[in-house]
């Protein structure tokens, strides 16, 4: 089956030591859901681990052939397409993008060469769907 990685962005870079990370329930649900279906699924918390050396270690241990990543409306977008370049430059997992941002200013993720899909409104069913298509075609 497939190796997920979720990546839950900084959402405030600026003021990391102001705020308190609240647990990514989204990215909770969707891991639980992959593991029950088989797959793999782990979650980096960039609002915990903001360091990307931990980021290029978990890519190189983990070796996930997927990236999954929530998108917020928020400062934390340059976190996201940073994170997406990070995982380009360090593994061959394709990056999917869902989430509020991602559901309602899609248009201004699709020009960024580092995403490779995006998901819009619910998750559940259309990343099972992508991850059964990349298996039955052999893409990873």
């Amino acid at each position: 089956m497939t190796r997920v990685l979720f990546i839950q962005q900084n959402y405030d870079i600026e003021n990391l030591h102001n705020n308190f990370p609240w647990m990514p329930i989204a990215l909770v649900e969707l891991a639980t859901l992959l593991n029950e279906k088989g797959h793999e699924a782990k979650i980096l918390d960039r609002n915990i681990y903001y360091d990307n050396k931990k980021l290029i270690s978990i890519l190189k241990k983990f070796n996930p052939d997927v990236v999954g990543m929530t998108a917020y409306t928020s400062p934390g977008l340059k976190d996201l397409k940073q994170v997406a370049r990070i995982v380009k430059e360090n593994s061959q997992a394709l990056v999917i993008i869902g989430g509020t941002h991602a559901t309602l200013e899609p248009a201004s993720l699709l020009d960024f060469p580092f995403i490779d899909y995006i998901i819009r409104g619910e998750g559940e069913l259309a990343l099972l769907e992508i991850l059964s298509i990349i298996n039955k075609k052999n893409l990873i």
